[in-house]
């Protein structure tokens, strides 16, 4: 009884440890005793290019994994939606901007700007389908599917771009409220609001930004 009644007293400053373990307020005090704000930012920039370094070539390989599939819905779009015609300019734009990236890439001084044009990238590739989605005609198969475009979209924001993870939250965040933003107007337009469509595909959407 004498050691369970020592344990149970002990419980409260082990669960005071844990929390100022967990802190980061806490670990960032820690750090700042232990090292100067130059040598923090000295770490922090060697990480970087360290990171950068380590990821590049898998940066480039999902660059043109995205460049592919985005060029091959093309072929799609002909039996998907009765507006292929007016969704290609979109498709190329946005190929285009991939383009541009890749060469960028294999510039000395990507570094400096590849998680500002990697979130770029993904922003106006979820906008883009939004949009294809927004021209379709509602008896398309597009209006219905291409949602689930959106998660490729996701899958690469939130792991192959490598991008740092506050710039993948906004840019997540975005291209789901102009989801359903435009989703919305074009329930509307037509006076009839498919609300079990909507709710399914934000379930699967909110559910791949959370995961």
């Amino acid at each position: 009884m004498v050691f369970l009644w020592i344990g149970i007293r002990s419980l409260p400053g082990l669960f005071i440890k844990m929390i100022k373990i967990i802190d980061p307020n806490f670990v960032s005090k820690s750090l700042k005793k232990a090292y100067n704000s130059e040598t923090i930012n000295k770490i922090e920039e060697e990480f970087e290019k360290d990171y950068y370094n380590r990821y590049l070539g898998s940066i480039r390989i999902s660059l043109f994994m995205s460049l592919f599939l985005y060029l091959v819905f093309i072929f799609l779009d002909q039996y998907c939606s009765s507006q292929a015609s007016n969704i290609l300019p979109i498709r190329l734009s946005i190929c285009f901007f991939a383009l541009y990236v890749i060469y960028k890439s294999y510039q000395k001084n990507f570094i400096k700007s590849y998680q500002l044009l990697m979130s770029i990238l993904g922003l106006i590739g979820g906008i883009g389908i939004n949009l294809m989605i927004f021209m379709s005609d509602q008896n398309d198969l597009a209006y219905v599917t291409y949602y689930s475009g959106l998660m490729l979209v996701y899958m690469a924001i939130y792991s192959a771009y490598r991008i740092r993870f506050f710039n993948t939250v906004i840019v997540g965040t975005c291209i789901l409220l102009i989801y359903n933003a435009l989703t919305i107007n074009k329930m509307m337009m037509f006076d009839q609001i498919n609300w079990l469509l909507l709710i399914n595909s934000n379930f699967f959407l909110v559910s791949a930004n959370i995961k």
